[in-house]
């Protein structure tokens, strides 16, 4: 394989290892922002919590008070229908004791459950409250730890930006003689951009390794006899064979 196959090689080689560098960084990011985004709307739905929770107390303290007023016309009534003589007037008064006491069971069992609610609501605030708290202090360690990890990223990506820069130059030099059809080093910084910097793509059986479509005979043939570096027709991928 000659010098320029390799040196091509070494620079995606190290194109590489930025780009898996960079990954790491956008990782780090997402998860902050996924915390951010969970922590936005736990507190969205705590919001809601606290509000619903504001209602049921003023409609339970509303219908305690019912409570406390029909009791009291219950018992009066109680009293009263112990003291009357009368049948008509007793089974009048009879019907509204009744009709009191079935109130008051009604508003007792609503009271209940009412209370019961209230119980769960404030579980649920209280254990939603101390989720939002952990939140917020996993959000700082990750944004501490994320901002320690980009610099360190990025004098790792410095460093190996010197090593590219430094392989870019030696491919210059060695295309410096060659013809304007064998100079790929411009098509190679195009494909940056492919998904694990797969740029340079192996020719076996006359196919492109890369996306795997069949390359023309007449570039076949070219690359296998001069052991040049050709562009895939399919892909645009730069095109070698081994030795």
């Amino acid at each position: 394989m000659n010098d320029l196959i390799h040196a091509y090689l070494d620079l995606q080689a190290i194109d590489q290892q930025i780009i898996g560098l960079k990954k790491h960084l956008k990782s780090d990011t997402d998860q902050v922002a996924d915390e951010k985004l969970a922590f936005k709307v736990l507190e969205k739905s705590l919001v809601n919590t606290r509000e619903i929770l504001k209602k049921s107390k003023a409609e339970f303290d509303l219908k305690k008070l019912d409570l406390a007023v029909v009791c009291e016309k219950r018992d009066k009534f109680s009293e009263k229908l112990q003291k009357i003589t009368n049948n008509k007037e007793y089974k009048a008064i009879e019907k509204e004791t009744r009709t009191f006491k079935e109130e008051a069971e009604a508003l007792t069992r609503f009271t209940v459950a009412a209370e019961e609610n209230l119980a769960k609501l404030q579980k649920s605030l209280t254990s939603g409250e101390e989720e939002l708290a952990n939140k917020k202090t996993i959000i700082k360690g990750l944004l501490l730890k994320t901002q320690a990890e980009k610099v360190e990223y990025e004098n790792q990506i410095a460093n190996i930006q010197k090593k590219r820069d430094s392989n870019e130059k030696v491919i210059l030099k060695l295309e410096a003689e060659l013809p304007t059809d064998q100079k790929h080093l411009d098509q190679y910084n195009k494909l940056t951009k492919l998904p694990n910097g797969d740029i340079l793509a192996l020719m076996e059986d006359d196919t492109c390794r890369g996306c795997f479509m069949r390359v023309n005979t007449q570039l076949a043939s070219k690359i296998k006899s001069l052991k040049k570096i050709a562009v895939c027709t399919s892909c645009h991928r730069l095109l070698y064979v081994p030795d």
